[in-house]
């Protein structure tokens, strides 16, 4: 899998990067629907971490997120096909999903991947 898209470097205390990436979010979606837009983090570091919106394997619309004038930085990353654990639920469940099922504050993740819909469901893929 090859992931295609703009990264920021966001502090991940104290879950203060739910704003931010919401932000980003929005920003990005203004051009290219939600549903086609994956999130991607990794490089865990201390307490920050990298995190890019952006495209796996379907690049047909990419051009459209390079119109934008974002803080971030392009990257293409080439992602494992398999190993991923995926947990599915609500938008208002991801900091459960991540502390209680994912236990992120244990485990140190190689990447992860958001995905959501317009009906506030979400899709967590995490790499171990």
């Amino acid at each position: 899998m090859i992931f295609k898209g703009f990264a920021i470097k966001v502090s991940c205390a104290s879950w203060e990067q739910v704003e931010i990436l919401g932000n980003f979010w929005d920003e990005i979606s203004k051009v290219i629907e939600k549903e086609k837009l994956v999130g991607l983090g990794y490089g865990w570091e201390d307490n920050y971490f990298s995190y890019a919106i952006g495209l796996i394997d379907q690049f047909d619309e990419l051009e459209k997120i390079k119109t934008l004038t974002l803080n971030g930085q392009y990257v293409e990353i080439e992602l494992p096909k398999n190993g991923w654990i995926t947990k599915k639920g609500k938008v208002s469940e991801l900091q459960q999903i991540y502390e209680q099922e994912f236990d992120c504050y244990n485990q140190k993740f190689k990447y992860e991947i958001e995905r959501f819909d317009k009906e506030e469901n979400c899709e967590i893929s995490v790499l171990i």
